[in-house]
């Protein structure tokens, strides 16, 4: 991480060559590299940078292909980027998550999940304070589970309904959702951009949207508009597990498409 940010001296800011539907995004600061990492001008560019301010303590790095999926979403604890915090995302070139690294003031610390070419978890490390103290092949441990459940019979009585979260209306108030409200960015449209970002998030037990995140990326305005979709979505109906509400996970995918 830290020999990443070191590029980030004496580049360009393009703060207002990025053209999106979401002018929110127009506060934050945005940095071009050619295929060297050397600061250049938007028309020889290779990557896009965006760095962005959540609070005192933390900043987000989104690192893209000049027009094409996300590569790395890194968070710090300074704005020179150079001590790690909190889970890191590195995607794949289809612009699917491909590990998932998490750090506290620097050092490796919690759990390091690394996946296969279809999204399943293959490996997972575990650090604690920079050192790791665990790893678990998914792959072996999940076959040795599915055997066991399939040798043993289980009997199961007055099983407890579980009920999944959703939008309100279902799919058809989804649609309605998206159809009202959805913007195609001019950036996507004047590049002739489009595909299916996919977002997982949490719904808390009230019906709210918690750490909305990027699991498939097509194009940065593309992600930024469906992640201003689900942000600024109205409350989910909360999933029920026997007979209260809980957390739940849900992946919501979001089709672009010209006409």
């Amino acid at each position: 991480m830290i020999s990443f940010y070191r590029f980030f001296f004496g580049i360009f800011s393009i703060l207002c060559a990025i053209n999106t539907s979401n002018a929110q995004i127009r506060e934050d600061n945005f940095y071009v590299y050619d295929a060297n990492w050397n600061g250049t001008d938007i028309k020889h560019a290779h990557y896009l940078v965006r760095t962005k301010k959540i609070n005192d303590t933390s900043w987000q790095w989104d690192t893209y292909a000049i027009y094409g999926p996300l590569i790395k979403t890194e968070y710090s604890r300074d704005a020179q980027g150079n001590v790690a915090e909190g889970e890191l995302y590195f995607y794949n070139s289809k612009g699917n998550i491909d590990s998932i690294t998490s750090y506290k003031k620097g050092l490796a610390d919690g759990d390091w999940i690394y996946k296969n070419d279809t999204g399943r978890t293959k490996l997972t490390k575990t650090y604690k304070n920079g050192k790791l103290i665990k790893e678990v092949d998914n792959i072996k441990e999940d076959s040795l589970k599915n055997l066991e459940e399939t040798n043993e019979e289980e009997e199961e009585e007055n099983e407890d309904e579980e009920i999944e979260s959703e939008f309100p209306g279902g799919s058809k108030g989804w649609a309605r959702y998206l159809n009202k409200n959805l913007k195609y960015p001019e950036r996507a449209i004047n590049s002739s951009i489009e595909g299916v970002v996919r977002v997982g998030f949490i719904v808390d037990e009230n019906g709210k949207i918690i750490e909305p995140r990027i699991f498939e990326s097509v194009e940065f305005s593309l992600d930024e508009e469906a992640l201003r979709m689900i942000k600024e979505s109205p409350g989910w109906t909360p999933a029920i597990q026997k007979g209260k509400k809980v957390k739940s996970y849900k992946m919501q995918p979001i089709v672009f498409k010209l006409e």
